[in-house]
């Protein structure tokens, strides 16, 4: 069953200027969900967690298990909503109720992620990603060890993260992405149903 690495979603039909829409307000009235790495600038890359793992949603999450993290600061689920759920967001998990790890991330110019593999070891089935593009440039890809994609903003793809990957923005405008987790097992569903938003 995951023997892809993506996949284009042709079947997922969804307004891009609405998901544009939705980003600009999260930009221009969220700033205080917005968390990036600490010490690194955050032109760089940074993200707002939809769905957070912490204990209060109203603190920036990272969007992903960061090391050092404990039970006492996080609930680990990453399904907890936090104020961004509205609108485009909404409609997505309203869709897919079953969705983990929602966030908007972005990656600066000159930015990039190494090789890694997604492990869930707090979830029950492994998880596969669907990345909503919200902003890209052709210099911008996703990365396995022996090719590169470039995903096209008004376009859903399924992406295979159990296998190395990583990210690269050799352009010179931001890469956006809308990303959510789902079980392996839901992939049939996803490929064969008619998604509108």
């Amino acid at each position: 069953m995951l023997n892809f690495k993506i996949r284009k979603l042709d079947n997922f039909k969804f307004s891009h200027d609405e998901l544009l829409e939705y980003y600009s307000i999260v930009n221009e009235d969220f700033q205080n969900l917005k968390w990036h790495v600490p010490n690194v600038p955050i032109e760089r890359g940074h993200s707002w967690a939809i769905q957070t793992k912490m204990l209060n949603p109203a603190d920036p999450c990272p969007p992903y298990n960061m090391p050092g993290d404990t039970a006492t600061e996080y609930n680990n689920n990453f399904d907890t909503p936090t104020a961004l759920v509205f609108g485009f967001a909404k409609k997505i998990l309203d869709r897919f109720p079953y969705a983990k790890q929602t966030v908007i991330t972005v990656h600066g110019v000159g930015s990039s992620i190494e090789f890694h593999i997604d492990e869930e070891h707090w979830l029950p089935e492994e998880q596969i990603k669907i990345h909503l593009p919200i902003t890209a440039n052709d210099q911008s890809y996703f990365q396995f060890e022996d090719e590169d994609f470039v995903m096209q903003p008004g376009h859903a793809y399924l992406v295979n993260t159990t296998i190395p990957h990583g990210t690269v923005n050799n352009g010179n405008t931001p890469r956006a992405h809308l990303i959510f987790k789902i079980p392996v097992s839901r992939i049939a569903e996803i490929l064969s149903a008619e998604i509108t938003l």
